[in-house]
């Protein structure tokens, strides 16, 4: 009798640990909350679209090529230039309560974005951006949504599946005008236990799909054009009190399949991480440039390095998954790389002399 209540006992503590969880509004970021997130490269090949009620993710073989700290913060702490328009009292849509600090994205033509913040409403039924706010040229610039972007759902669990229509426009009169439509649909397609170098977590899977389309005018030029990104396809891990994805794999649509663009995940501090490497015990001061690059780009060794280290050096590309897609000898302290076959994203670059790897880092194909 007493073995049978064991064995009742282990089948019942198995079965809690394969539970499907919940996600609510207490599992999302928090002012004050900071996570360290890793970019990383995924050396086994795993295919994203693997999904399933009760399944295992192994991500463990995944490596930290570099990383940075998300920091979320109250929306009144920002700079009361912007808060302003995210604390109208008669404006409830974009009434923000959370705001991160993100990196300064790419440049507009000749205008330079600084300090950016996304501002969201996190209420008992859903994580909402609700818009963003910037310095433009020395210009602060909140933008506003004029119909928020629904990130997730509350409550979340399997089987859960919602859409929604976002669009903002940013006006600079006299320089440019643009605009961004999408189109969101999210399904929760699966939970289990997610295993990544941070550690192992009952999750819930949810699968967005983005289909996004921008219109830009120049006032200067009196032209304008549209284009649609390509289908996005984002896959997010997300646990019961973690705040932000514990993994999340961004791709496109290429011919019905998946291509992997970026892999990060939540992590700890890392002593090593895959980055620049070092000749004789100095830093490697190898430069990849312009990056990102649309076909066309540069590799640069100064000639100090080539002189302490000789030997045939060789340039290589691999993508986000860790398979090689460019090898080629450099030549010189300037080689001129072909990438124009590549597909637009994000891959991996090493150079090595001799077989030894004295630098790496990312390169961005548009």
């Amino acid at each position: 009798m007493k073995k049978a209540a064991l064995t009742l006992c282990a089948v019942l503590s198995a079965g809690m640990l394969l539970a499907q969880v919940t996600i609510t509004k207490t599992d999302m970021p928090a002012a004050g909350d900071t996570f360290r997130i890793s970019t990383g490269l995924d050396t086994l090949i795993t295919d994203p679209t693997l999904t399933g009620a009760g399944y295992s993710w192994d991500y463990s073989s995944l490596v930290a090529l570099s990383q940075k700290v998300d920091t979320f913060v109250s929306a009144s702490s920002t700079p009361i230039t912007y808060y302003l328009s995210f604390n109208n009292m008669f404006d409830t849509t974009h009434k923000a309560n959370l705001a991160a600090r993100v990196a300064v994205p790419d440049s507009i033509g000749s205008l330079q974005p600084t300090n950016v913040y996304n501002y969201f409403k996190v209420k008992n039924w859903g994580y909402e951006q609700v818009g963003f706010a910037q310095t433009i040229n020395g210009l602060p610039l909140p933008v506003t949504f004029d119909t928020t972007d629904m990130i997730y759902r509350f409550p979340m669990n399997y089987g859960n599946a919602d859409s929604c229509t976002s669009f903002y426009k940013i006006d600079v009169p006299s320089l440019i005008y643009y605009s961004q439509k999408k189109h969101r649909v999210n399904e929760v397609d699966g939970w289990g236990t997610l295993v990544t170098p941070f550690g192992s977590f009952s999750v819930l899977r949810v699968k967005s799909t983005i289909m996004a389309h921008d219109s830009m005018f120049y006032y200067s030029l009196s032209t304008g054009y549209g284009f649609d990104h390509p289908l996005e396809i984002d896959y997010k891990w997300l646990g019961q009190g973690e705040g932000v994805p514990l993994l999340q794999i961004n791709t496109v649509d290429q011919l019905g399949f998946p291509f992997v663009t970026s892999i990060t995940y939540r992590d700890s501090a890392r002593s090593t991480i895959l980055g620049t490497g070092k000749i004789n015990g100095q830093l490697s001061h190898v430069n990849v440039f312009p990056n990102p690059a649309a076909s066309l780009f540069n590799v640069y060794i100064p000639s100090a390095e080539i002189n302490a280290l000789p030997g045939t050096y060789v340039f290589s590309m691999n993508d986000v998954l860790g398979r090689e897609v460019m090898s080629a000898n450099l030549s010189g302290r300037i080689s001129r790389i072909d990438g124009g076959n590549l597909l637009s994203g994000i891959y991996f670059y090493r150079v090595t002399v001799s077989g030894k790897t004295i630098a790496s880092g990312k390169v961005v194909m548009e």
